[in-house]
């Protein structure tokens, strides 16, 4: 399919600033894509080019495509997140940064942790014990450009506090040689910002700059942004304003909106011709999206033919409202649409349980997504905690957790007594004698010299040639009686089952990258590099395979993705918007979450909410989200599901049988 008018001359600009504003499903990926592959066709060097998107899954599809376009010339692109590339340049310049050795990143345990030693050290009473209050107010504070210096300027008690907080947060974590997810932002400016060598470097390596979903940037992205740009401000941006959904962590639309003051002259061009939704759905979209005032005025215009089939509903209870959705997808399913090809979205993923159930009863796979990513799980964060110590003994915060895990009977006076130890063999604490941490107990340094003997005999199996170190991880875990530690913990076998499945995804994932340059040239740099890398995978880079299985998601988890059919269920006060928005007064965004959900669907949109659901034992009326108002359509009460045909029947035989023989009554077979 041919370019239009206004993607041909989004991907003709060359030099200078240019805004691409562009309208859900307007092809803003293939308009990237085709402005890097012309570039390159123009003979400008593929490595000068340097484009970042927000997803490493994003990053790898655009790169494919380059690379169909491109051929060989595109492996030389810069092609990364945000995040990446900031590790990237802390651990190129480290020494500048004033770092020794390689740079982890702190997973938000780790944090915490650190956080709650800061706290206990400095006196204040601003914030007492809470880490996570402190951790906001931080981030915070980064995010407007203040360090500790400035903040201990201030004239107010708890700005003092903060800055005094922050001055130590940050010593600990350079004595770690770690790093936490706004470091990578933040270190990056002040590079850039402080080393004018550095800064012409860097300028010089990528005079042209290409960003993805502009619009979920930060304050401190965007001076990130302007001063790798500098004077010649050759940057390309693509985003939409109406599809800001993550200020709640940090995004700016103000970035977007107020584009052409950070970047004088730019020229913006819009694309408002949507290839994915059908007209109806277009027009519901474009209604509710125009209550917003904060916004870049344009309409989507539908290139699909034919009519969409739109519904907006209300059940008569919540119940209904799952078993009905549930009813009908199964019977879609039944008449040819893929699986694949349907989702149910909603605000917050506490609403999934009932409609997992009902998909669940009549046999519908699915999958659900918005949850944890491996990385926050605690089964990760052990294996993290193991490879991390293997990589380097002075990761005190990996060798506090490792070694507890499981309990090996060091309580937090022992640890503290050999981690003070260390200071006489550089922060190593793989090379603490036992015998000579004072005040240490004979088991307990017979505990230490064993679990130093496991890692470094870990460090041996690795390095040798054909190394698989996913099993050699899985041995040490095993050796040491990890798998048998989670049987006894945790009593749910589901549960059981999903935490040892993590485990075992991740050591396969270490085994499939294990080979990867950007790892690291060295066993344990590799290590180090598949931590960092791990951390700082969002949640939709590691999502289900989705072939053959139904989409159950927060409208968060699906940004980006499309379907033929889209439920968009619990459309009520409360839910959207959510009390909070409602309370604040911050309803724009809410109302944009659901212009996203809406413009996901191809061909069917149905619009749902309950007249009353259950709050405990109690039974409460429901009030329609203002949002459902908003489309203009009709609403149709639904208070039965419709009449099961024989499949629906067998499967509600089954699942009462099911139910009953749980109570140890069993039921002949039958049949309708």
């Amino acid at each position: 399919m041919q370019l239009n008018l206004e993607q041909q001359r989004a991907v003709a600009h060359r030099h200078g600033p240019l805004l691409v504003l562009a309208g859900a499903g307007a092809g803003k990926t293939r308009v990237l894509t085709e402005r890097i592959a012309g570039m390159i066709a123009d003979g400008i060097p593929a490595q000068q080019i340097l484009a970042l998107t927000f997803t490493n899954k994003a990053a790898g599809e655009m790169r494919e495509r380059v690379r169909l376009r491109s051929g060989e010339k595109a492996k030389k692109l810069t092609l990364s997140t945000f995040h990446s590339l900031g590790l990237r340049l802390v651990q190129e310049h480290a020494q500048v940064l004033g770092f020794a050795g390689q740079v982890s990143v702190l997973d938000e345990s780790e944090q915490r942790a650190l956080l709650r030693r800061v706290l206990s050290r400095v006196k204040q009473s601003i914030f007492g014990n809470d880490t996570d209050k402190a951790s906001q107010a931080i981030s915070e504070a980064r995010s407007e450009g203040l360090d500790a210096a400035a903040l201990q300027s201030s004239e107010s008690d708890a700005v003092y506090a903060l800055g005094l907080i922050l001055e130590r947060y940050q010593e600990e974590k350079a004595e770690l040689a770690g790093v936490d997810f706004d470091d990578l932002i933040h270190l990056p400016i002040r590079l850039l910002r402080d080393h004018d060598e550095s800064r012409a470097k860097l300028q010089k390596r990528w005079p042209y700059l290409l960003v993805d979903e502009f619009q979920d940037t930060s304050v401190n992205q965007l001076r990130f942004l302007q001063l790798l740009a500098g004077e010649t401000g050759n940057i390309m941006v693509v985003g939409d304003d109406d599809q800001a959904i993550y200020e709640w962590r940090g995004a700016c639309a103000e970035n977007i909106l107020n584009f052409h003051h950070h970047f004088p002259g730019a020229d913006v061009v819009t694309l408002d011709q949507n290839y994915r939704s059908r007209a109806g759905i277009l027009d519901v979209a474009n209604r509710v999206i125009n209550y917003n005032r904060r916004r870049r005025q344009k309409t989507l215009k539908a290139c699909q033919p034919g009519e969409a089939e739109v519904q907006r509903r209300c059940y008569q209870n919540g119940d209904l409202e799952a078993e009905v959705v549930g009813q009908e997808i199964a019977r879609v399913i039944r008449q040819g649409t893929p699986a694949e090809a349907i989702a149910v979205l909603m605000r917050r993923n506490i609403q999934a349980a009932p409609f997992e159930e009902e998909l669940a009863r009549r046999q519908v796979p699915f999958r659900l997504v918005g949850g944890k990513r491996t990385a926050d799980k605690k089964a990760a964060r052990d294996l993290f905690a193991y490879l991390s110590v293997t990589g380097s003994g002075k990761n005190e915060l990996a060798f506090r957790r490792a070694i507890t895990t499981p309990a090996r009977g060091l309580a937090a006076t022992s640890l503290d007594r050999i981690v003070a130890s260390s200071g006489a063999v550089g922060g190593d604490l793989l090379r603490v004698q036992a015998a000579s941490v004072e005040g240490l107990a004979a088991k307990r340094a017979q505990v230490l010299s064993d679990f130093q003997q496991l890692i470094l005999r870990a460090r041996q199996m690795i390095s040798a040639p054909g190394a698989e170190p996913g099993a050699v991880f899985r041995q040490i875990l095993n050796e040491v009686g990890y798998r048998q530690r989670l049987e006894q913990e945790i009593t749910n076998p589901r549960l059981l089952a999903r935490q040892l499945g993590d485990l075992d995804r991740t050591l396969d994932l270490l085994n499939s990258t294990w080979r990867d340059p950007a790892l690291g040239s060295h066993p344990r740099q590799r290590l180090i590099g598949f931590v960092n890398r791990m951390l700082l995978a969002g949640a939709q880079d590691e999502a289900d395979e989705d072939q053959g299985k139904v989409t159950l998601s927060t409208i968060h988890g699906v940004k980006g993705l499309e379907y033929s059919r889209v439920y968009v269920v619990g459309l009520e006060e409360g839910h959207l918007p959510t009390q909070g928005a409602i309370d604040d007064g911050n309803l724009e965004e809410e109302r944009r979450l659901l212009y996203v959900a809406a413009t996901r669907a191809e061909d069917a949109l149905c619009l749902s909410r309950a007249a009353t659901r259950m709050q405990g034992k109690r039974e409460v009326e429901r009030v329609p989200s203002r949002f459902l108002i908003e489309t203009g359509l009709a609403e149709v009460f639904v208070d039965e599901p419709v009449r099961r045909d024989d499949v629906e029947m067998k499967q509600d035989m089954v699942a009462l049988k099911a139910r009953l023989a749980e109570q140890g009554i069993h039921m002949p077979d039958w049949s309708p």
